[in-house]
């Protein structure tokens, strides 16, 4: 009967997997997020389909429902990785903006360990980032970029060493709630 894998090798996957949060969240390039679960409203029975969208809804995309709402998900870091972005004009004057894709490293966190960088990256919560997830950036006291999980990929061939996430930009949404709150909670106070 085959043995399994050597204890040795599940504690050097458990070090590079906490070597690698350790890093997103402790960098100083990494930026603070809110986070966020797209979810489809259901049909009521006594409607159409057109008669359940919230007042104010957009469309943003042509993967996107038109009937959605969003939950809170949690507190992460973003270390951005890699920028894909348009072609180059061949007299390197511009470049052609298709679908800008960014990479990243996403580390979710508890908001009560902010204080302690090692609480952070012991606790970790039960929820990891998905397709469709919107990731308000904090990028400083007042600016908030938006952006959607498109999805994650493996780094390695190796044992759990983190996942790269995809992330599409998206318009801005603080217009919408829960977004509301946030927007006006980062506004500074007075005139």
């Amino acid at each position: 009967m085959l043995e399994p894998i050597r204890s040795e090798s599940s504690r050097i996957a458990d070090g590079r997997r906490i070597g690698v949060r350790t890093t997103v969240l402790t960098s100083l390039s990494s930026i603070s997020c809110y986070v966020f679960a797209r979810k489809v409203i259901p049909v009521v029975d006594t409607e159409k389909r057109q008669e359940t969208i919230y007042p104010g809804a957009e469309v943003l995309s042509s993967q996107e429902e038109h009937a959605t709402e969003y939950e809170d998900k949690g507190y992460a870091k973003l270390l951005f990785d890699h920028y894909s972005s348009g072609n180059m004009y061949s007299d390197m004057s511009d470049i052609t903006i298709g679908e800008p894709t960014f990479y990243a490293l996403v580390e979710p966190f508890d908001i009560a360990d902010i204080e302690s960088t090692r609480q952070m990256v012991r606790n970790i919560p039960d929820w990891q980032p998905s397709k469709g997830d919107i990731f308000a950036l904090v990028v400083n006291g007042s600016i908030l970029k938006w952006l959607e999980c498109l999805g994650g990929g493996g780094q390695s061939i190796h044992s759990d060493h983190g996942v790269k996430y995809a992330f599409n930009v998206r318009d801005e949404l603080a217009h919408l709630e829960p977004f509301i709150s946030i927007a006006d909670s980062l506004k500074p106070d007075g005139p």
